[in-house]
């Protein structure tokens, strides 16, 4: 039997790259529309969408959220927010890339979500960030009243094994601290838990057959794409940050982990979960390093089993954290169902290309400079062999004696 289900004031921040070659993943564009699922529902209101960089630049998630907005007909106020220029990428090669293009950042994101909490009562509005939390960051500190005024922040990222966190909080570790630190009830979605849940080709298969007109059906090459190379690139290292009783989806072997949408049904459907309290703290990096530093979390289990609906446990530094105690199965149907009930309109959509025309020129100019690095090797080795082959001293042959 359903349990009640609360009408949830939401305001979503996202950094959606699911229509983009080269963005890093398409679970905030699944998260996106199964929202709008939930609101068709009468379980959630949308009070908003703010876009940040994060699996992609702001240059492409924006473009993919203008996108996903007019295929999807969703009507939320839509808003830019930070780019990865003020954000502290993990890795040195986007932190490189993030000086070299123009992503045109904003403080509109900041101030859109200010305007929607200071237009509802207390306590009513709960912000999902689903990629870094840099757009809630320059909120509260804008609004610092936000932190008392909001119901909460679902922040999608943390790590519970002292390992190295997750692309959310590796990007702008900086501003989960801040609102970690805050007085705001934070429920944290760590790796552990999204991990509990994987989509794999047989669930794909499924969304094959949703409706033609499901927008989710326009994800599809890039769902595709992220079965073929996540077990590679993430899901080895994910198993092996498991904790204890909490097993991984047998489904990371061939899947992807639906990340977001984890996230928003831990909003949404509380009933799925059950709730746990811990002691969370991103230790400040030292001046010279610089963030993320050791890209780490501390954590501590506080106290089990407790109500998803006592955020007055939540001081600063503690976090409500979900786990899923139902089949995994169940959660993947109810994922299902909401992504098939969003239809959209429209041509088809192409995927952007995003860097793959950089791409390719830098893999043309490096294959060119293999070749001409290889030409210049042939002829130096030629004029090597012929300096060392030895003069000849017998004198003209016989035949050249005849001649």
């Amino acid at each position: 039997m359903d349990q009640p289900r609360h009408r949830r004031q939401l305001w979503i921040d996202a950094d959606p790259s699911g229509l983009v070659w080269t963005g890093l993943d398409c679970d905030d564009d699944l998260a996106i529309l199964a929202a709008q699922g939930l609101e068709a529902a009468g379980e959630a209101t949308v009070a908003g969408l703010s876009i940040c960089a994060g699996n992609a630049p702001l240059l492409h998630t924006w473009e993919n959220a203008k996108t996903l907005q007019s295929v999807a007909n969703f009507h939320w106020n839509l808003s830019k927010g930070a780019g990865w220029n003020t954000m502290q990428p993990a890795w040195a090669s986007l932190r490189t890339l993030a000086r070299c293009i123009d992503e045109e950042e904003s403080s509109d994101a900041a101030e859109a979500i200010i305007r929607a909490a200071a237009a509802l009562p207390a306590r009513s509005l709960t912000v999902l960030c689903l990629g870094p939390p840099s757009n809630l960051a320059r909120a509260l500190r804008r609004a610092p009243w936000l932190a008392e005024h909001l119901e909460m922040a679902v922040l999608m990222g943390g790590e519970l094994t002292q390992s190295r966190l997750d692309l959310n909080f590796m990007t702008d570790r900086a501003a989960a601290r801040e609102i970690l630190a805050s007085s705001l009830p934070t429920m944290l979605v760590p790796i552990q838990t999204c991990a509990q849940v994987a989509v794999t080709p047989a669930w794909l298969r499924r969304v094959e057959q949703c409706p033609p007109r499901a927008v989710a059906r326009r994800i599809l090459p890039k769902m595709r794409l992220q079965t073929w190379f996540m077990p590679k690139l993430v899901n080895r290292r994910v198993k092996a940050q498991a904790l204890p009783g909490r097993p991984t989806s047998p489904g990371l072997q061939s899947g992807f982990i639906p990340w977001d949408l984890v996230a928003l049904l831990a909003t949404s459907r509380p009933h799925l979960f059950s709730w746990d309290v811990w002691a969370v703290e991103l230790p400040s990096c030292e001046r010279s390093l610089g963030e993320p530093c050791d890209g780490t979390m501390r954590s501590t289990l506080l106290q089990s089993n407790v109500s998803a609906h006592e955020t007055s446990r939540l001081a600063a530094n503690a976090a409500l954290i979900p786990w899923i105690r139902v089949e995994e199965g169940a959660v993947l149907e109810q994922m299902l169902e909401l992504l098939c009930s969003v239809h959209g309109s429209g041509p088809e959509t192409r995927l952007q290309l995003g860097f793959l025309p950089q791409l390719s020129l830098a893999a043309l100019l490096i294959l060119a400079a293999i070749a001409s690095a290889a030409r210049v090797c042939t002829a130096l080795c030629a004029k090597l062999v012929s300096r060392m082959r030895p003069p000849n001293i017998h004198g003209p042959s016989k035949q050249e004696k005849t001649d």
